[in-house]
């Protein structure tokens, strides 16, 4: 099984159905002490901007986002929103950083 130090994934839950299974997959192919850094769309309310995209999930609120690492196994050292656009619709940008547990 290949294994990785590092991963990240960038804009990339919004995108599936099952965002949970996409972070049980990256915690399965970290090595103990590997490193998720995580980029996403904080919850909204615009799905008819995002849809056009091809986004099948309307973001993520940082609570429901760092339970669902933890799920994963992982644990979570940062998961917070990091940025919001000046712009109308003013989506809100998720940062969110974990790391696999060392093996004992």
């Amino acid at each position: 099984v290949e294994r990785f130090d590092q991963m990240m994934l960038f804009n990339v839950l919004t995108y599936t159905a099952h965002p949970e299974r996409a972070l049980s997959e990256a915690e399965r192919v970290l090595r103990p002490g590997g490193l998720l850094a995580i980029v996403t769309l904080a919850a909204h309310d615009h799905e008819d901007i995002t849809s056009a995209y091809g986004h099948v999930g309307s973001g993520f609120p940082p609570k429901e986002l760092r339970r669902t690492l933890h799920r994963a196994g992982l644990i979570v050292d940062v998961c917070e929103v990091t940025s919001r656009e000046r712009r109308k619709p003013h989506f809100e940008v998720v940062s969110a950083f974990a790391h696999k547990r060392n093996e004992s």
